[in-house]
């Protein structure tokens, strides 16, 4: 079963043929695939519908879409004219869509001179794996395709139909559909540290500086690209993308990540409540290093986070001149707010 980032149950889908291909994706792939859904990748924070990982494939780029043959009016290979409840929409290619994802995904991981290929192997410059991209139409049949002229800007071989993802399908005929996505095929075996670093550059949110002390999730400016590079583990990333809504109580020993968690969590509120997050902690060291943390990431700056003592008696506030100006924030007591 395939290890999903957030847990399946936690992701957030934005239509019902996305959860549905999530399930076959859990379902019927091997325990050694890493599946992102909806989770922003690389410096620009695009969006792919599901990015998949695998140690001896590669990396392949998918787009979902529920569409209907009747809710298409016509398809170029730039643009989608549908037909909706609003009026006509016009919309991406989703065939170009992916590619275009997986691309930023190609010139993001070609910064490390580790994930290169060296001079001296067939493709010389390239990443040493394999990398793909495909669409998934989760309403439409193979059938139903062939009898259109989709084909012309939908490649057939690098598409998913409905009939092919149904909860009978034979894992290993799905899992050639998918392969079959790639333009170029060449072994690769990658190691977990090899993982580690594609992990390192397409969610910088899981870094971690090797800097001493609990707390230390890179800024994006600040992360350099280092021969031993340190980010979050497996197990780590999937709880802290999994939190979901409501009360969670995280235990671990000394050193575990939890307090990592914890910034994680911060950083991940604040880009999607419209309300200033605060956050509680133990003792004033702990909020130091959590404001100094959030603060080199922006949030602070952006007055979207408050960091506090659990007793309120010394707290992080940033005050309106000091944002404007652009110093760091003050230790303010309650007295002084």
């Amino acid at each position: 079963m395939a290890r999903f980032f957030p847990v399946r149950s936690q992701c957030q889908f934005d239509t019902p043929g996305e959860r549905r291909f999530a399930e076959r994706l859990e379902k019927l792939l091997e325990d050694d695939y890493l599946c992102w859904s909806n989770v922003p990748v690389g410096p620009k924070a695009r969006y792919p519908d599901f990015v998949v990982l695998h140690p001896k494939r590669g990396i392949l780029v998918l787009e979902v879409k529920d569409w209907k043959l009747a809710t298409i009016q016509s398809m170029t290979p730039g643009k989608v004219i549908l037909h909706t409840s609003s009026g006509l929409k016009t919309v991406a290619n989703p065939m170009l869509q992916a590619r275009s994802y997986v691309m930023e995904v190609d010139l993001a991981l070609k910064k490390d001179p580790l994930l290169r290929q060296s001079r001296n192997s067939p493709r010389p410059g390239e990443l040493i794996m394999p990398w793909g991209w495909g669409v998934v139409l989760t309403n439409i049949t193979r059938r139903q395709f062939e009898q259109t002229d989709l084909h012309d800007v939908l490649d057939p071989q690098r598409v998913i139909f409905q009939d092919e993802m149904t909860e009978t399908a034979d894992p290993e005929a799905f899992q050639q559909r998918l392969w079959n996505m790639f333009p170029h095929v060449f072994p690769c075996t990658l190691t977990l540290p090899q993982i580690d670093r594609v992990r390192y550059h397409l969610y910088p949110e899981v870094r971690v500086s090797a800097l001493p002390g609990q707390f230390g999730l890179f800024a994006e400016s600040d992360a350099p690209i280092p021969s031993l590079i340190k980010v979050m583990d497996l197990q780590q990333e999937q709880l802290a993308r999994s939190l979901g809504e409501g009360h969670r109580v995280i235990h671990g020993a000394a050193g575990s990540g939890k307090t990592m968690i914890l910034g994680y969590r911060c950083e991940q509120l604040a880009r999607v409540s419209p309300k200033p997050i605060l956050v509680l902690c133990f003792n004033r060291s702990l909020a130091g290093a959590c404001a100094r943390c959030l603060w080199k990431r922006g949030w602070v700056r952006r007055s979207a986070c408050s960091i506090s003592t659990a007793g309120a008696r010394k707290c992080w506030r940033p005050t309106t001149s000091t944002n404007r100006n652009g110093a760091r924030p003050r230790i303010a007591t309650p007295r002084s707010w």
